[in-house]
C-alpha cells in the first residue's frame, strides 16, 4: 500500500541521482496506516466477542445478537479484513452455548452442525435470525426460563447438599452443647459400658472413638 504514495517520501538526489527515502516521513505514513490506538481498541472489542454470555445480555438473545453484530461491524471498520464471518460465527455460537434452555441448546447444535458441513444457507444472518425466532417462540410459549433437564439436577443436588450440611452442623452443634443429655443430671442416657463422658461431650467414649469395626459393650455387640 505504502509503495503507491513512494512519491510521498522518495525524492532524487540531485548530484548522485539515486533515489532517497525519507525516514520521517516514511514512518509517519505507516503510523497512519497502523494506528497504535486502533489496535488497541479493536482488542478490547474482540475480547467483549469472545466474553459475550447470554448471562450478561440479561438471557435476552436478540439483545446479545444485536450487541454482538454492532462489535463486529466496529471491528470490520476499524480494520477491515482482520475478523472473519467464521470467526464471529465461532464467537456467536459459543455466547448461544451459555444457554440454560434445553429446547433452544437443540436448535444451536443444529445450527452449528450444518454450519460446520458447510451448508451455504447459514451465514450470519441466518444464523441470528433463527435464533432469534427460537428465543421469540420460547418466551412466548412461556417456556424461555425452563431450565434444562441437565441444569434441574445440578440444582436438585445443590439443595440436597446444602440440607444435609445444615442438619449436620445442627447435630453437631447439638453434641458439643450437651444438648441431647435430656434430664439425666449431666449422664448421657444408654450407656451400658458407664465409659467416662470426653470433656465437654456426653457421649460415652466408646461411641465416638474408633477401636475396631466392631465393639462388644455389657454383652451387646455393636458395629461402628
Amino acid at each position: 500500500m505504502l509503495s503507491n504514495d513512494s512519491d510521498d517520501y522518495t525524492f532524487e538526489d540531485a548530484l548522485t541521482g539515486d533515489t532517497i527515502c525519507d525516514g520521517v516521513i516514511f514512518l509517519f505514513k505507516i503510523l497512519q496506516d497502523v494506528k497504535p490506538s486502533t489496535v488497541i481498541d479493536v482488542q478490547d472489542l474482540e475480547n467483549k466477542l469472545a466474553e459475550a454470555t447470554l448471562q450478561k445480555y440479561d438471557n435476552d438473545v436478540q439483545k446479545l445478537t444485536r450487541e454482538m453484530e454492532t462489535i463486529w461491524k466496529e471491528i470490520k471498520r476499524l480494520k477491515p479484513g482482520t475478523y472473519s464471518d467464521s470467526r464471529f460465527l465461532t464467537q456467536l455460537f459459543r455466547a448461544f452455548k451459555t444457554t440454560s434452555n434445553e429446547s433452544f441448546e437443540r436448535t444451536v447444535k443444529t445450527l452449528k452442525d450444518m454450519w460446520i458441513l458447510q451448508d451455504p444457507k447459514f451465514t450470519i444472518p441466518f444464523v441470528i435470525q433463527t435464533g432469534c425466532t427460537k428465543y421469540v417462540n420460547l418466551v412466548g410459549a412461556n417456556k424461555w426460563n425452563v431450565t434444562s433437564a441437565k441444569g434441574t439436577k445440578i440444582i436438585a443436588l445443590t439443595t440436597a447438599l446444602n440440607d444435609h450440611k445444615k442438619k449436620f452442623n445442627e447435630l453437631k452443634s447439638k453434641v458439643e452443647s450437651g444438648g441431647s443429655s435430656g434430664k439425666n443430671g449431666g449422664k448421657t442416657g444408654g450407656n451400658p459400658g458407664g465409659d467416662k463422658a470426653v470433656g465437654k461431650l456426653k457421649v460415652p467414649e466408646w461411641r465416638i472413638k474408633f477401636k475396631g469395626k466392631t465393639t462388644t459393650v455389657n454383652g451387646k455387640k455393636w458395629v461402628w
